[in-house]
């Protein structure tokens, strides 16, 4: 993230288009296009539906099933928002980046593997690690695609 005359830019060194359908090498300025408003306002909803949910999930055994859940549910969540919606408005913005972005939460996600490992519960966190990733990558492009079959099939 660079400053340049008071205002923010992100920066970007790829030639594909990434998640919010910028092309990257683009620069995007969030000040002027009020692109962080939305962002933020999703951001605060996610948090609060986060934080919700994992008051109304037991906590039951030696597997992190709530953050689990929630992870996989976000890329599921996220995967239905990239087929439905146009990767330009700002209401795309507010759901993946805002929502799904605070809903998620990989930071967790590394407090118990890490917790996993420091334990010497090396199996658990493995397998932890890659059912995270991998159900949660299933999730994502499971619910895109049968998004895209239903919406063309209307």
């Amino acid at each position: 993230m660079a400053l340049n005359n008071s205002t923010i830019y992100l920066e970007r060194k790829y030639k594909e288009i990434n998640l919010v359908g910028l092309p990257f090498g683009s620069t995007v300025n969030l000040v002027n296009n009020r692109a962080f408003i939305p962002i933020f306002l999703g951001g605060v909803f996610g948090a609060c539906a986060r934080w919700g949910l994992l008051e109304m999930l037991p906590t039951t055994g030696n597997w992190p099933w709530q953050i689990f859940i929630l992870n996989v549910a976000g890329c599921c969540i996220l995967g239905i928002l990239v087929g439905c919606f146009s990767l330009e408005t700002k209401l795309f913005h507010a759901l993946t980046t805002g929502f799904c972005g605070a809903f998620t939460t990989f930071s967790a996600f590394s407090v118990d593997l890490a917790e996993f490992i420091r334990n010497g519960q090396l199996l658990t966190g493995f397998s932890y690690l890659l059912a995270s990733s991998f159900v949660g990558l299933w999730g994502y492009f499971y619910s895109k695609q049968r998004l895209s079959i239903r919406m063309a099939s209307k």
